[in-house]
């Protein structure tokens, strides 16, 4: 059996992440992700310690 992988093109070195930020009015409304504004810089804190850049931020009003 073979264990080698073969990529159609070089494996991409750039990780691009998507945001999704949103309330629901089930969850404790207390601690940090308590609002949008929070959960945003939380997650686009989170992606820039792991080196990936956002593509895009997608958000429930």
């Amino acid at each position: 059996m073979r264990t080698d992988t073969v990529y159609a093109e070089p494996y991409p070195q750039e990780v691009r992440a998507a945001i999704y930020c949103r309330l629901s009015k089930d969850d404790d409304l207390s601690g940090p992700s308590a609002s949008i504004q929070n959960q945003r810089e939380l997650l686009c804190r989170y992606c820039e310690e792991q080196g990936w850049r956002v593509a895009g931020i997608f958000q429930d009003m």
